[in-house]
């Protein structure tokens, strides 16, 4: 008789990479963005590791759930991080990373409970704002773990593809 594993099985996952140069490239949704709609610049490497584990736990984001906290300072210390907010509730995040020539956006998600309302639009146009502001162009990745609504919403607001790879996946083991 053999033992079962538990180990999670190697999958297959596409991971797209796009990228933005010009701030006037950037396209809003068309209608008006919700009133009470922004963001806050958070210093709080306890907040980044909570919004990462309640933000990605519906789409496979494990890969820093195994992180110290001196991991975690380190990342946040490295990170400019923005709490979406609407009229002061949190909504989700993203993280901003400055890199030599360009301003990688290292996450970005909303919390589950305010998925389809019309509000991923308007969070992305933020962040892409700002990290435009940062530097003259913005990257960032997702993958097919990632809400089916994220590479349009991505293509939407001006986003192009840069590249398109398959990598094999599995969640770290203990998590």
């Amino acid at each position: 008789m053999h033992a079962a594993s538990n180990a999670a099985q190697p999958a297959s996952i596409t991971v797209t990479y796009l990228e933005l140069d010009d701030p006037v490239k950037v396209r809003p949704p068309a209608g008006p963005p919700p009133p009470g709609l922004g963001s806050q610049v958070v210093h709080d490497p306890a907040r980044n590791r909570d919004l990462y584990s309640r933000v990605g736990a519906e789409y496979s984001w494990f890969d820093r759930l195994v992180w110290t906290d001196s991991q975690w300072a380190a990342w946040a210390a490295r990170v400019e991080t923005h709490v979406l907010e609407l009229g002061g509730r949190p909504i989700g995040y993203f993280e901003l990373e400055p890199e030599r020539t360009a301003t990688k956006i290292a996450i970005f998600g909303l919390l589950g409970a305010f998925h389809g309302r019309g509000l991923g639009g308007h969070s992305l146009t933020l962040a892409l704002k700002r990290a435009l502001e940062l530097k003259p162009r913005v990257w960032l990745t997702t993958c097919s773990l990632d809400a089916p609504t994220a590479l349009p919403n991505y293509r939407a607001r001006g986003l192009e593809v840069f590249k398109v790879e398959q990598r094999q996946w599995s969640p770290p083991a203990g998590v």
